[in-house]
């Protein structure tokens, strides 16, 4: 059975793997089947796109965890495991896609390619201060977009108005490191990290 191209990230308890969704015409998907399970959510997917992303997120799950596991939602959409412990995230972007485990704690995980589009939405997602931090820095400013994601998706929360309950302080850029991001309403901090390639950049939380 084809194998998907992955790259796998371990560190203590948490697992990362990100990869490469297989493009419509790939014999990847003539050699996997989904469990009966999932047939009917497949079924509600038109989408040729939505439906690769779909199985590429399953497949993946299993190949990181080595095992069958079934994939489900919560309320707020927040994905979950049905049939074994832990805690799962999972996001893409265009043809690249990442998911991560932890086997006891809430985990948030964000990848977005290069975009300049970003710039154009940035004053719905910072606030004041962070725009005078990252005025003109692109990649500052689509690593904040991907932090702020990832947290948003550790908390599963229903709604959260990134501006005004997500403060981002200034960082040196790197191909890895790690950011605080404050709730300026509790006073909480949330370390979350990231990881720059020319491809995509990735941030992810742990509770």
């Amino acid at each position: 059975m084809e194998a998907l191209n992955c790259e796998t990230i371990r560190e203590e308890e948490v697992s990362i793997m990100i990869c490469r969704i297989p493009d419509e015409h790939d014999t990847f998907f003539e050699s996997h089947q989904l469990p009966e399970f999932y047939a009917e959510e497949l079924h509600k997917i038109s989408s040729d796109k939505r439906r690769r992303e779909f199985i590429t997120a399953r497949v993946a799950m299993n190949q990181l965890l080595s095992k069958e596991v079934r994939i489900v939602y919560d309320k707020a959409g927040k994905p979950l495991l049905s049939n074994c412990e832990g805690h799962i995230s999972i996001s893409h972007s265009r043809k690249v896609l990442a998911l991560i485990y932890h086997p006891c704690k809430a985990v948030g995980i964000d990848i977005e390619c290069p975009s300049e589009r970003v710039l154009k939405v940035s004053q719905r997602f910072l606030n004041d201060t962070e725009l005078g931090y990252f005025e003109g820095q692109l990649l500052k400013i689509q690593i904040a977009w991907s932090v702020k994601e990832a947290l948003y998706k550790m908390l599963g929360e229903s709604y959260v108005d990134f501006a005004a309950s997500m403060l981002i302080h200034d960082f040196e850029l790197s191909e890895r490191g790690r950011i605080s991001c404050e709730d300026p309403r509790s006073g909480k901090v949330f370390e979350t990290e990231y990881i720059v390639r020319a491809e995509f950049n990735l941030a992810y939380s742990i509770m």
